[in-house]
């Protein structure tokens, strides 16, 4: 395939059935068996913060958790008001939803 050549629906199948197989059931179900034995836990996760001024001494905090980068940066750009001031946040890794949901949440009693 040539890169940014214009393909119909019906060649990505053919390209697709010809790299994969052509049993898409089949596929489809091996795939359904191999996720439903996945331990989702396990899957890393970042902790977000956010904060920005807002008028005289308020101080505007929200946090997130999730698994992807782009997500993350939607949101961010979402959070920020054009009326406050300089937002500040920071990403932090975590190895699974668990950690980064109790960071999140100790951040939120001030203990983080």
């Amino acid at each position: 395939m040539k890169p940014l050549e214009k393909r119909s629906t019906e060649d990505h199948l053919a390209a697709f059935r010809k790299a994969f197989g052509g049993d898409l059931k089949k596929m489809d179900k091996a795939i359904a068996v191999h996720l439903s034995k996945l331990k989702y836990d396990q899957l890393p996760y970042f902790a977000v913060i956010f904060e920005q001024p807002v008028g005289v001494q308020r101080l505007r905090r929200m946090a997130m958790v999730s698994q992807s980068p782009s997500m993350i940066q939607q949101w961010l750009e979402g959070c920020v008001s054009p009326n406050g001031g300089q937002p500040r946040w920071d990403v932090f890794p975590q190895p699974n939803r668990g950690s980064a949901k109790f960071m999140i949440q100790q951040w939120i009693n001030g203990t983080q």
